[in-house]
């Protein structure tokens, strides 16, 4: 077998090896970061990266059952295991001064909100968090077609490797024809 022939052969695997990868990752949710993130109602310390008091309940909700919007909502109610420590409280005093395109004080409702509103950069998120005394809620919108694009870019790879590759293939084949009939007339 010619190595051109092998080299083809070869690049056949690898778009396979890469739709399988590719539904794998589908069905594993990777091309869906937030909602990974939004379903979980520990994430908030992550996204925010404060060290809250343990939680003693949480109460979660969503709309995943809804039929007319295509906005997903991820809802989450975590009651502390005490109040707010004095050196959490500094850290959200700090971060409404440091950060505060995300975090300010809401004196009226006795809490710290955090918003990050991603639509307003053309992003797929918002995440509302409001952080009080002895609980937290977290309010988190994601647009459902979240991993749409990037499933499409992949699957628009993958379809134009197998276009490149049924045209080198075509012209192999029209090579090997050509090489038996020279063959055949010699």
């Amino acid at each position: 077998m010619k190595k051109s022939s092998k080299i083809y052969l070869l690049l056949w695997v690898a778009v396979i090896v890469s739709f399988v990868l590719l539904f794998i990752a589908l069905r594993a949710d990777l091309f869906a970061p937030h909602h990974r993130l939004a379903q979980d109602p520990t994430n908030i310390e992550r996204i925010t990266g404060l060290d809250l008091p343990d939680t003693t309940s949480v109460d979660s909700w969503n709309n995943l059952e809804r039929c007319s919007s295509r906005w997903d909502c991820f809802n989450h109610r975590s009651h502390f295991s005490e109040q707010l420590s004095e050196d959490c409280i500094r850290q959200l005093e700090t971060l409404c001064q440091t950060d505060s395109a995300h975090w300010h004080k809401d004196e009226t409702a006795g809490c710290y909100e955090y918003l990050d509103d991603a639509w307003d950069r053309g992003g797929i998120y918002c995440i509302s968090c409001r952080i009080y005394d002895d609980y937290s809620d977290v309010e988190y919108y994601i647009d459902e077609l979240e991993e749409l694009d990037n499933v499409f870019i992949g699957l628009l790879l993958i379809e134009l490797v197998v276009l490149v590759l049924a045209v080198w293939g075509m012209v192999l084949l029209v090579m090997i024809i050509v090489r038996k009939c020279r063959k055949q007339q010699a």
